[in-house]
């Protein structure tokens, strides 16, 4: 087991120590975290060689002279006959900018950083009872492997999130230009665009049950092949899918019929919804929302799960929301229901940081021995 940087360490423990006196009822100033979220920032943006797709992304980086702006902006307009660049658009566009600018790579590390951290932090504190203990789930994977590695779709994804805010104030133009924006860096932000109006479609436990177990049956069957076109586009190419992948080698035990976390996990989540679901619809605002875009990415999963590169890209973009369901129910359960989900999502926390520590760490240059961080000692 590799032990992650020290910097790394103190934010975690710090997040745990806040999360259970939040959980105890005290009031945790939100410039505590936006404080957190700043260290964090400063880990992510100014890291060093650090993440699986650090060196595809600098490659992408150094060769973004290639394209003037014209292109850029040009590929962005459906069918036109500009060349396609192989990379979202506004990614492209962010390198090329810090590029001409004369500033180094871990700008763009930066930015990044800065876009999909700041997004996440603002939203859960704005949007749940509970933001602390959902910054601490979200630690792993959410900034070591995806804004501290999966770049593009961090940024997409932190738009989403904070895009939900506008499904719930039912705003459609506004909900319409961050799903375009959130596109901008990751193509798979456009399968969002129906949630929309999916969030309100009424679901009972018969229906959730029998979607989640249909997806289960389907998913040998590869039904996505016969929706080739669209699914590569929407997994926005594999350029640099190689790096990602190498954070999870179990990942290939699962096709062909194999069973792997991913799997409990979503199997968890759906006992979750199907025990709660009657309880947390009466008393947990917005609940039906959450749930929806929860069973369309369990749902997904499945579906996708013989393809390791749509289940973990396009699903990722759906499954974000699930720690929000389950944070948010604290507020509404009993007493000794509160403390059972309580003691699952803690569970979780320290299981994502030993498996990460374990098989991911060293791979992706996060141990102790191999961090190094431009501006930190």
């Amino acid at each position: 087991m590799d032990i992650l940087p020290l910097y790394f360490l103190v934010i975690f423990i710090i997040l745990l120590f806040l999360a259970f006196k939040e959980y105890s009822g005290e009031y945790i100033d939100p410039r505590i975290l936006y404080t957190i979220c700043f260290i964090q920032i400063i880990l992510i943006g100014f890291r060093k060689d650090v993440g699986p797709d650090y060196g595809s992304y600098k490659g992408i980086f150094s060769y973004s002279y290639i394209y003037d702006y014209s292109t850029i902006f040009l590929s962005n307009i459906p069918f036109s006959n500009s060349p396609k660049l192989g990379i979202e658009w506004l990614y492209i566009l962010m390198n090329k900018v810090v590029l001409d600018l004369g500033l180094p790579f871990y700008v763009v590390t930066l930015l990044v950083a800065i876009i999909s951290l700041t997004l996440v932090y603002k939203f859960l504190i704005k949007n749940s009872d509970y933001p602390t203990l959902l910054l601490l789930l979200g630690f792993i994977p959410g900034m070591l492997i995806s804004t501290g590695g999966q770049m593009r779709q961090s940024v997409a994804g932190g738009i989403m999130f904070y895009s939900f805010i506008f499904i719930k104030e039912r705003k459609l133009f506004k909900y319409f230009i961050c799903v375009f924006l959130a596109a901008g860096f990751h193509t798979s932000a456009w399968a969002t665009l129906p949630l929309y109006w999916l969030v309100r479609i009424p679901m009972n436990k018969f229906l959730i049950f029998f979607l989640v177990l249909g997806s289960m049956i389907l998913s040998p069957f590869r039904i996505y092949e016969q929706l080739g076109v669209f699914l590569n586009f929407i997994a926005g190419g594999s350029s640099i899918s190689d790096g990602v992948n190498g954070y999870m080698d179990e990942q290939y035990a699962r096709i062909n019929g194999g069973f792997g976390i991913p799997e409990v996990l979503m199997a968890l989540y759906t006992c979750f919804i199907l025990y709660f679901n009657d309880e947390l619809e009466e008393k947990s605002p917005y609940y039906e929302y959450y749930r929806n875009v929860t069973i369309i990415g369990i749902c997904a999963f499945f579906i996708l799960r013989e393809n390791p590169i749509l289940s973990s890209r396009l699903v990722g973009v759906f499954m974000g929301f699930v720690m929000l369901l389950m944070g948010n129910a604290l507020s509404v359960v009993s007493k000794m229901e509160r403390r059972f989900i309580f003691s699952g999502l803690i569970f979780i926390i320290f299981f994502n940081f030993c498996v990460f520590s374990v098989f991911n760490a060293k791979k992706a240059n996060y141990s102790i021995d191999t961090y190094y961080n431009f501006i930190l000692p």
